[in-house]
């Protein structure tokens, strides 16, 4: 195997019970990181601290980061491993990344988003949503949102945008908290952000995954839920599904009305 086989990955989520405060001192104690060092750390959108040849050294340095009270991932093959609390079978995980998958088009097929063969589209998960999908046998959905960047305010940004609609979003639901503030992503096909949430749903709780990107004169937004006792081994496959996504101009199949299909797929948030 060589050297980079085993990655370990800066989550930037606390324990549950961790203050923040208490876990960037813990860095500097136990990591012995300095101020520069756990400024970018924290800046970052899931950075490789460190890669690993051995499994055992990456489990060792994901034990550290979970001591100092924060969540870290060994990965390998794209696969999650270990997380500090509990451990996944890369057999079970790897069924997963191989999951045939589809393509779902906004009505105006002005974006597509590659998803799950098993996922379905949906009509009434957001009214005002491009792009419906998800599962109900498996309890994880999807929902895409599209702003015009003319509607925005000329100083916004695309940082900016996410953290408010993180917000909008936590403001909604019940006993929800940021987990994750609007962090630039390091892949993708346009400029993006992402943050995390977690909340309550009929007092079942949940844990959202939330991207934004930007596509030139618009903005669109990915909402990824599902239960928050599933979200770790779900999130890998959030993340592949956010970075398939697709803006672009594409035909509408002959026998469609165009102009309806604009008006239905081009709904703002608002």
């Amino acid at each position: 195997m060589s050297t980079s086989s085993y990655q370990v990955i800066f989550t930037g989520v606390l324990r549950r019970g961790v203050s923040r405060r208490e876990g960037i001192s813990q860095l500097a104690q136990r990591l012995g990181l300095d101020f520069d060092q756990i400024k970018r750390l924290l800046a970052a959108a899931r950075p490789v601290v460190k890669r690993c040849s051995e499994q055992s050294e990456g489990e060792r340095l994901v034990h550290a980061f979970w001591q100092a009270g924060w969540k870290t991932e060994l990965m390998c093959n794209g696969q999650l491993l270990f997380d500090g609390d509990n451990r996944f079978s890369p057999a079970a995980e790897a069924g997963v990344a191989e999951a045939k998958t589809k393509a779902i088009f906004s009505e105006d097929r002005s974006c597509s988003v590659q998803v799950p063969e098993s996922w379905q589209s949906f009509k009434d998960l957001n009214r005002s949503a491009v792009i419906q999908s998800g599962s109900l046998k498996e309890n994880q959905f999807l929902v895409v949102l599209s702003q015009q960047r003319e509607d925005l305010p000329a100083a916004s940004t695309i940082a900016a945008y996410c953290g408010a609609q993180l917000k909008q979003c936590a403001d909604r639901l019940s006993g929800s908290s940021i987990l994750t503030p609007a962090t630039p992503l390091e892949e993708g096909n346009f400029c993006g952000y992402v943050g995390e949430i977690t909340a309550k749903i009929d007092a079942v709780p949940v844990q959202y995954l939330v991207v934004c990107f930007e596509c030139g004169a618009q903005i669109y937004t990915l909402f990824f839920w599902c239960e928050e006792q599933d979200y770790r081994c779900r999130k890998q496959n959030f993340e592949r599904i956010a970075f398939s996504f697709r803006a672009e101009a594409v035909p509408v199949p002959t026998g469609v009305d165009r102009d309806c299909a604009a008006r239905q797929g081009m709904l703002s948030i608002a």
